[in-house]
């Protein structure tokens, strides 16, 4: 591969899953691409797919702000004749990691374009630098499940292997961003919401190991951020809901929403599907249906 022309290629992520408030991420079989190339144009992006109308094509953008971020730490410069073509399938502000994604990915490319000996490790703090989000980053840079904590002043990351899942998210046709998500949480919470959420915790990453799913309801269940979320969200509570009644193993807030996200065997996914959309509509929304793998596989360059 040319370190002068390659393509970036970033998963989707859902961050939290319930009870795991900013320390857990999930990747999803939903792609982003970027190619890179030196090809001096009129722009600096040319950008298809998701967000294709609204995403700014010069050096303001999410993933060449990530590039020159890292080049400029690093003391180097990002070279001027650089093309970047981008296909995006993650919507935007949708709770899917669409930012973490484009951090992601803008640190790959300026790793490899640069040739960095950079480890995985100080990329992630890199992005949480930037884009704030260690959950959604590290769930794209490195795949699957990834726990995230904080040791000093250094984020730790680590990737934890689970019984392969179906995923089913369901976007809705109005945003929300995190600043205003995060708005609506209160300054305090009880020990005793604390207590409940640490303790479902344990019992989620228990249940991802082991594979047994049939207790994932249980174990997603959450008391410090959904339930002040659910109010800006039309239609995310009845679908959560609906999800599980129709057979789920579980559902969920996908990050700080608006995207809900429930996890379930692949022989229930067209009831599930059925009953979310349905739920959202008799609250007056629309939204689009994403059937997904759990991607095992991080950001990678082709």
């Amino acid at each position: 591969m040319d370190n002068n022309h390659f393509t970036v290629h970033v998963p989707a992520s859902t961050a939290n899953l319930g009870p795991g408030f900013d320390c857990l991420g999930l990747a999803l079989g939903l792609w982003n691409t970027a190619t890179f190339r030196m090809e001096k144009q009129a722009s600096l992006f040319a950008i298809s797919g998701e967000g294709a109308d609204d995403l700014p094509l010069d050096k303001s953008n999410l993933i060449y702000r990530a590039m020159d971020q890292l080049a400029q730490a690093v003391g180097k410069k990002l070279p001027e004749e650089l093309h970047i073509d981008c296909h995006h399938t993650i919507p935007a502000s949708s709770g899917l990691g669409s930012s973490a994604a484009a951090v992601v990915c803008g640190l790959k490319a300026a790793r490899r374009l640069l040739a960095l000996a950079m480890s995985d490790e100080d990329l992630l703090q890199f992005a949480v630098e930037l884009e704030g989000h260690g959950d959604n980053a590290g769930a794209c840079l490195l795949g699957g499940l990834v726990l995230v904590g904080k040791h000093a002043e250094r984020f730790t990351f680590r990737r934890l292997s689970i019984d392969p899942v179906r995923a089913l998210v369901a976007v809705p046709n109005y945003r929300l961003s995190t600043v205003e998500a995060r708005k609506a949480l209160p300054d305090k919470i009880a020990y005793s919401q604390a207590i409940f959420n640490m303790s479902h915790v344990i019992d989620l990453i228990e249940v991802f190991y082991t594979g047994e799913y049939e207790k994932l309801h249980f174990a997603m269940q959450d008391q410090i951020h959904q339930q002040y979320r659910f109010p800006l969200l039309p239609g995310a509570e009845a679908a959560i809901d609906a999800a599980v009644d129709a057979g789920a193993y579980g559902a969920c807030l996908s990050g700080a929403g608006p995207s809900m996200v429930a996890l379930l065997d692949a022989s229930r996914e067209l009831d599930v599907s059925k009953a979310v959309s349905a739920a959202y509509k008799g609250k007056g929304v629309e939204a689009r249906l994403y059937g997904l793998d759990i991607s095992s596989n991080g950001a990678f360059i082709s």
